[in-house]
């Protein structure tokens, strides 16, 4: 039911006051009362009120501070002004203590209790409002935006894991949001008011690696003049979430192992014990299964973080979430150019639904606020997209960047599926094939554009040099 004034509970044995006191404020508010604590928890559960008035002690058995923590733990930012008939200051301060807004006697000025209300219900109305921009901020950053079945099974996976203990290991390629998904967990687990620390296993140079994520004492190495906290020690009772984990040295990955074993560790140059009770979760856009044959990742420590395995997809095995996903990225741009609003074009948005993405969402985003940047007016049209993404729904000219290109794999036209099985085994073979054709194809004419220069061709459509390299390899281009 929705009140046209604020609604106030009050929770007073005393019917008689509290019949004067309904007629005293109902020219300011809505007034519904109960005369005891779980008749009044009820109406709260029901009726949502914007501030509580109630009773220091609600007949001869009842403590109003036991209905004050019952009210806090179902609405914790429902402000409650406690009443009561004999003033105290040791009771005033428990109640304060207590998380009470304010507190009252009962001979209180009408004019008093109604601007104190009315100080009450504002400062929830500052409380929601600013759990709503939290909210909206973690959603900015944890949302996962599409519909597709691909996307509907992730968010599926990630509400079953959010609240376990067990490690997660999140995998997928470079661009795809596996940190995005690494909140997600966060914002959905019942640690999510605790720290969430992130270590990019990749960017910490070698010999610091044991100092950022154990810490270190003072004087434990040349330039270490103070003790120092690691990322584990900062998670506490969070998560920390550990990208790139395939990029661990194999010194901390030892350490890290014993971790996950032990839950303590010691800082660098300590000799004292840290309990840690945080949640592990890591990512890696390589197989990891791969780099344990070569010798680079540790079977054990493998086999510890994949207790929970969640796959991101490439955005080319969503397409149908790239129309949201474009809507999304460009209201972001424009906001933040502070223009008025964009959208495109359909030829535009086929040409994006049609290109491979091999850069993902990282590039998605890039492409969008390019697009968005270079269009004058309010519509984006194909002339205002990177030339690459044209590329691919047009006939390309040879390439001269052709290093040892192997020849592609043919389907033989002459055979003819006899089954459902067989029909479904040959089509998906041939898709994978024509997608090589045209990721070779990009490939070649990237190559081509930067003279052969990897890093440079990797730097301008989002990925790291080393995924190129593996793109060029899959594609039989080295």
């Amino acid at each position: 039911m929705r009140y046209l004034k604020p609604l106030i509970l009050i929770i007073d044995d005393d019917a008689a006051f509290t019949q004067d006191l309904v007629f005293v404020l109902q020219q300011e508010f809505t007034c519904i009362s109960a005369h005891s604590g779980a008749e009044g928890l009820e109406q709260m559960k029901q009726q949502s009120p914007a501030a509580l008035l109630l009773d220091l002690m609600i007949g001869e058995h009842e403590s109003g501070l036991d209905v004050l923590a019952r009210a806090q733990q179902e609405d914790p930012h429902l402000p409650v002004i406690m009443i009561t008939g004999h003033e105290s200051v040791e009771t005033a301060v428990e109640a304060m203590k207590r998380g009470a807004f304010s507190y009252i006697s009962k001979r209180t000025h009408t004019d008093e209790l109604v601007v104190l209300l009315q100080k009450a219900i504002e400062s929830k109305k500052i409380r929601d409002h600013a759990q709503t921009l939290a909210e909206e901020v973690r959603q900015g950053y944890g949302r996962i935006i599409g519909n597709s079945p691909a996307v509907e099974s992730l968010r599926h996976k990630i509400t079953l894991f959010a609240n376990t203990p067990q490690t997660v290991l999140i995998t997928g390629e470079s661009g795809t949001g596996k940190e995005l998904v690494a909140r997600s967990i966060h914002n959905q687990s019942d640690r999510k008011n605790r720290p969430f620390v992130a270590v990019n296993c990749a960017a910490i140079p070698r010999e610091l690696i044991e100092s950022e994520l154990f810490g270190h004492e003072a004087g434990s190495f040349t330039g270490a003049h103070k003790r120092k906290l690691g990322k584990l020690e900062i998670a506490g009772d969070g998560i920390i979430f550990f990208d790139e984990i395939g990029d661990l040295d194999p010194s901390a990955q030892s350490k890290l192992l014993r971790v996950l074993e032990t839950r303590e560790f010691e800082r660098v140059g300590g000799v004292k014990l840290i309990p840690t009770n945080a949640r592990v979760v890591a990512a890696t856009n390589v197989e990891l299964q791969e780099a344990m044959k070569k010798g680079e990742f540790r079977e054990d420590l493998f086999y510890r973080l994949e207790s929970l395995t969640l796959h991101v997809p490439a955005l080319r095995e969503r397409k149908q979430d790239i129309p949201e996903l474009v809507d999304h990225f460009l209201l972001l741009t424009c906001n933040e150019m502070k223009s008025q609003p964009k959208t495109f074009n359909p030829e535009a948005m086929e040409a994006f639904i049609q290109y491979s993405w091999p850069g993902n969402i990282r590039e998605l985003r890039n492409a969008v606020t390019s697009a968005a940047i270079t269009a004058s007016g309010n519509v984006i049209d194909l002339e205002h997209l990177n030339p690459r993404i044209l590329s691919s729904g047009q006939p390309l000219k040879p390439a001269a960047y052709s290093p040892a290109i192997k020849p592609s794999t043919k389907l033989n036209p002459d055979v003819i599926p006899e089954s459902w099985e067989e029909m479904d085994k040959y089509r998906k073979e041939a898709e994978e094939l024509a997608g090589r054709e045209v990721e070779r194809a990009f490939l070649e004419r990237l190559m081509n554009r930067f003279d052969g220069n990897v890093a440079a061709a990797a730097n301008s459509i989002g990925i790291n040099r080393s995924n190129l390299y593996r793109m060029m390899k899959r594609c039989g281009m080295g």
